[in-house]
Parts: structure tokens; sequence; C-alpha cells
């Protein structure tokens, strides 16, 4: 049991080693001193897509709402060991948003449609496709292998959201992570 855990370790070490560097690229070395310690409270759909994101090379900005949308990717891309704990409702990235009144999101998709009943029925659809639950803790690199083992999961959001744009970006992310080869 010790050999087995010690092998995961050095994979997952070596695995973390590799992105790592790949962020001093895309951050820069200030940006992953931070605590690699401190656990992440995010939805599943906020971890697809800084993922998707990364994949697709955007640009890391700060949020039109003031969402904590850049630090909290910066803090998840640095440590693929860091444990998240996945949450219906407000996350990390939800809580200085200025859509956000008494823990409720204001925001609209469109005058039918409110950003909070939309990205519920997404998070509930992903937590019940990957076998989670509220509350549930992984490593993002185990997040990253759950994903890359359930690709269909990509076909929750809405197409007229641009899906492929979401699975390319995955995918690519995933091949950058070393998760699946090229």
């Amino acid at each position: 049991m010790q050999i087995v855990q010690q092998r995961e370790n050095s994979i997952m070490g070596k695995f973390t080693l590799a992105i790592r560097e790949k962020m001093q690229d895309y951050f820069g070395d200030e940006k992953l001193k931070m605590k690699s310690n401190e656990m992440i409270s995010i939805r599943p759909h906020h971890l697809l897509d800084i993922i998707r994101d990364f994949g697709n090379k955007r640009e890391v900005k700060e949020h039109r709402w003031g969402a904590s949308l850049s630090t909290v990717t910066q803090k998840i891309l640095a440590d693929t060991n860091r444990i998240v704990v996945f949450v219906m409702g407000v996350d990390a990235i939800c809580e200085t948003c200025s859509q956000l009144q008494n823990d409720i999101c204001q925001a609209e998709i469109s005058r039918d449609l409110l950003m909070r009943d939309y990205n519920d029925r997404i998070d509930r659809e992903l937590f019940e496709a990957l076998q989670l639950a509220p509350g549930s803790q992984l490593q993002i690199g185990e997040f990253l292998q759950l994903v890359s083992d359930n690709l269909n999961v990509l076909n929750i959001f809405d197409p007229a959201l641009q899906t492929k744009p979401r699975k390319q970006g995955t995918i690519a992310a995933l091949k950058e992570f070393g998760i699946i080869s090229n």
C-alpha cells in the first residue's frame, strides 16, 4: 500500500511540477507565490470555465462585475494538488461580484433567464454526471482526470453558448496538463 501511495505521489508531483512551469509562462513567477494549502470553494461550471479558458489561451482579466475570477484562476492553475470543495451557489469567484445581493446572484442572461437559474441547472447536471455532490472535495488534478474520463459532460452546456470552443479549449487544456495525450 505504501509503495502504491509513493508512486501516486510521485506521478502527481511530476504532473504538478510540469503544470507549475507552464503557469510561470502564463502568469509570471510572482503570481505563483500563494498559499497552496487554502481550500477553494468552486462551482463545477466555474472550474470548467477556467480550464476551457486556459486551453483556449484566453488572457486572464479582471471580471467586469468585480468577481474574483482572475485571482481564483491563478490559484487553480498554479497548483493541481490544491483541494477544491464543490458548491452550489456562491463560490470563491462569486464572493466579490457586484451582481451578488444577500448571497443571491441577480445577473441576467436575458430578460427571461436569470444567470443563477441557468448555472444551478448546469451544476446540478454536472454533479450528477460526474457523480459528485455539493461538499465533495477533490484535488484539481483528480477533477481534470474525472473530466477527461467523462468528456460528454461538456454536452451539458447550452449549444447556443458555443459548445465547440468549450470542448476544444477543455481538450487543449487536458493535453497541456498531460491528462490526455496528443
